[in-house]
């Protein structure tokens, strides 16, 4: 779950800071904002099973 929120983050901060010639959030990050967001909602289901094997 940590992971997809930092990939979450740090694809904002790539929009925020301008890296690269595309302006806004563009295709292959839209893909990878949901694919970090299936990640974190994965998390988020797991959570409730605490230390016990998923």
């Amino acid at each position: 779950m940590i992971s997809g929120l930092l990939g979450i983050v740090g694809l904002l901060a790539i929009d925020l800071f301008r890296v690269g010639n595309y302006g806004g959030i563009g295709p292959m990050q839209r893909l990878a904002l949901t694919a970090a967001g299936l990640i974190v909602l994965v998390g988020l289901t797991l959570l409730p099973a605490g230390n016990r094997p998923a």
